[in-house]
């Protein structure tokens, strides 16, 4: 985005401007205007040029080298998951795993919770103390789906606020939902277009780059409907925004 649309822009418009001053006369001037040594232009102008152009090219750059930087912290104490009143921790419930895939992550935590109704749910947590290339939250085989091509994706499903639902399939056929919350900064989201605005408008301000992902999941079964028990599970835990904030802290020592 910055070096495909704005930089290439702003250099367009920087050649263009000092290039105006050579464009095509207009019909019926001279083919020559007198040239003397008061009108020739400077030996040292295209030195000057030359120069400018290079100090345009180094300054993005030279901003991601300095303000990028400041907001990278490194997460190098342990974490776990949240305890969530009515909720205890279980051993794994299903024959069919599942383990979503977020390549890069600084920490990956997952387990399973269960409550006095019988309701169950797997929870996935990633944190990343910054982004970069190939450890990005969003991005080409990121997401809920396993990298161990178990699970697939089917549909799209209705989206709880500041968050995507998803329905996947794996064979039987086995159905499971999954809602997914993506944090950047101060922000939460569902959408990977809001994502890589807050990711990109972290690194250009200096603002903290960590991101989290939460993922809350559940079996659909005929008589217990997935989508009600994550519902349940997300009300009890409270803001996944604050969870997610909270596990940063923990996790840069804050």
């Amino acid at each position: 985005v910055v070096y495909g649309w704005f930089f290439f822009a702003f250099v367009m418009a920087l050649v263009m401007a000092l290039g105006w001053r050579f464009f095509d006369r207009k019909i019926g001037d001279p083919w020559l205007s007198g040239l003397t040594d008061s009108n020739r232009v400077s030996s040292s102008s295209p030195r000057m040029i030359a120069a400018l152009a290079i100090a345009v090219t180094l300054l993005p750059l030279g901003w991601n080298a300095g303000v990028s930087a400041t907001g990278r912290t490194a997460m190098p104490h342990t974490i776990d998951l949240p305890t969530i009143p009515g909720w205890t921790r279980v051993s794994n419930i299903t024959d069919t795993p599942w383990s979503p895939q977020f390549l890069g992550a600084d920490h990956k935590i997952m387990g399973h919770y269960a409550n006095a109704a019988g309701d169950q749910v797997d929870v996935a947590i990633f944190l990343f103390a910054w982004q970069d290339e190939g450890r990005e939250v969003v991005g080409y085989g990121q997401g809920a789906v396993d990298g161990e091509g178990i699970w697939s994706w089917s549909a799209d499903t209705v989206a709880p606020k500041g968050g995507k639902a998803e329905r996947l399939v794996a064979p039987g056929p086995i159905n499971r939902e999954v809602v997914s919350y993506y944090v950047v900064g101060d922000h939460m989201t569902g959408s990977a277009r809001s994502v890589k605005l807050e990711t990109l408008k972290a690194r250009l301000t200096g603002r903290d780059q960590a991101a989290a992902v939460i993922l809350i999941s559940a079996l659909e079964a005929e008589d217990r409907p997935a989508r009600a028990a994550i519902d349940r599970f997300t009300a009890a835990m409270g803001s996944p925004q604050s969870v997610a904030r909270g596990l940063i802290k923990t996790a840069q020592g804050r």
